[in-house]
């Protein structure tokens, strides 16, 4: 998570920093809601064949993430205080909550901390009272499966933020998430979507910078 984009709901957010989750690795398999509410994809955009609606989550490790020899996320480590949980909470309600052993390259410790990993739609449905309540939050959005749909594709503008908050952790963050991240088929990374998008894995790191 980027530190700034943390901040619009995490304003107190200090001590933002690498941080290597193992045992875990990265999909972009959760239909993005909020792309819609926001504007910035349509219906007729979630209506087209391999829609690219996707964004990322985490999940343990099923042995197919791709040129790594364990899994692992890199990603961003940060401290809040606890009055600000609730509203990190809200803004990652459609994610399960887990609360794992992280390390800390920075200083070489081992820290306990929440991480938001992937859910599935009976879990997503059981956050709201009556049907209606789903259907005001999300149905009159979107009506399909938010969760376990293998035929989506990333989007273009939440990958392109994907990639600048791992490009600000460094370079082997980046490159992390370049080779290891696979998309909604689980077996496409998406250093191979953007070959396929933009020809070569080189030319598509310059197109996302």
């Amino acid at each position: 998570m980027h530190e700034e984009w943390a901040k619009d709901t995490m304003p107190s957010l200090k001590n933002h920093r690498k941080g290597i989750l193992h045992g875990y690795s990265r999909r972009f398999n959760m239909v993005s809601i909020n792309l819609i509410k926001n504007g910035t994809l349509t219906k007729a955009d979630y209506a087209k064949k391999n829609p690219q609606v996707g964004v990322v989550s985490i999940r343990k490790d099923d042995s197919e993430a791709k040129n790594a020899t364990t899994a692992a996320v890199y990603g961003a480590l940060f401290e809040i205080p606890q009055s600000e949980l609730p509203a990190y909470k809200a803004r990652e309600a459609r994610y399960k909550f887990e609360t794992v052993n992280v390390d800390d390259p920075n200083d070489g410790s081992s820290v306990t901390a929440l991480v938001c990993v992937e859910a599935d739609d009976d879990y997503l449905r059981s956050l709201y009272q009556t049907d209606a309540d789903y259907y005001e939050d999300v149905g009159k959005y979107y009506a399909g499966r938010v969760w376990g749909r293998t035929d989506i594709k990333p989007s273009p503008f939440y990958l392109r933020r994907v990639r600048d908050a791992a490009a600000k952790l460094g370079p082997d963050v980046l490159n992390d998430f370049i080779a290891n991240t696979l998309l909604a088929d689980g077996r496409t990374s998406v250093g191979e979507h953007l070959k396929d998008l933009y020809l070569s894995e080189d030319l598509a790191r310059d197109i996302l910078m």
